[in-house]
């Protein structure tokens, strides 16, 4: 826990000094995000020397490394307030599974009901490219509402009980999400802190991403290390 603790102290003023407006509530349980976070650096070590020709230096990299350790600590130090440290995760991965499946179907259904109006095939596009682990609650969510928005194209095509469930999925996932990471709402200063360290490492991993994307765009078997975290 001392070598966690000075990974955090090595980064606690710029942490400290992220404006409050500006964090997001996590959308995955924070363990979760500092796994994938050590996943993908794993993954980019290994591409390192392409990822130097598009100016993604080892500096960045070591970035990440750092802040996902400074992340478990204040992680940790929020759980033990929170006595959520060893709250199970069942809840979470059973839920996320068939979150994963919601979402898929509904893609492939709102592709064809919306293939004659460009601005709604947009709306799907984003979704779909933003669909990884981190984002199962906001892509419940907006495919919810673009679904029902649009109730006059879709009304023939989808069913509408495929859409109740991404949005009772999407409220479960939330509870079983407060659950692992505490209350989300909380101004305790620790929360506010471990907000703000996983909003920095969650900026330098999706920079590495869009590296690793631009680069990879020809290689799917070096691309899917940038997309499946």
């Amino acid at each position: 826990m001392d070598n966690l603790r000075s990974y955090f102290r090595d980064y606690e003023i710029e942490i400290s000094n992220i404006p409050n407006e500006v964090v997001e509530i996590p959308s995955v349980p924070i363990s979760y995000f500092i796994k994938d976070a050590f996943t993908i650096k794993a993954w980019a070590t290994d591409d390192m020397d392409e990822l130097k020709k598009v100016n993604y230096n080892s500096l960045q990299l070591k970035r990440i490394e750092d802040l996902a350790y400074a992340c478990e600590f204040i992680n940790r130090e929020w759980c033990e307030v929170c006595n959520t440290l060893n709250y199970s995760t069942a809840g979470w991965n059973s839920l996320t599974d068939k979150a994963i499946n919601i979402i898929n179907s509904l893609i492939h259904t709102l592709r064809f009901a919306f293939r004659n109006d460009p601005e709604l095939i947009t709306v799907i596009e984003l979704i779909s490219d933003r669909n990884t682990k981190t984002n199962i609650i906001k892509n419940l969510n907006d495919l919810y509402y673009t679904g029902k928005d649009n109730a006059i194209i879709v009304d023939d095509i989808i069913d509408n009980n495929l859409l109740n469930d991404a949005h009772n999925l999407s409220e479960q996932l939330m509870t079983e999400l407060e659950k692992i990471n505490g209350d989300f709402y909380s101004e305790n200063t620790i929360r506010v802190m471990r907000d703000k360290t996983y909003y920095l490492l969650k900026n330098e991993v999706d920079e590495l991403k869009h590296y690793g994307r631009y680069l990879f765009w020809h290689n799917p078997d070096r691309l899917s290390g940038y997309i499946n975290t």
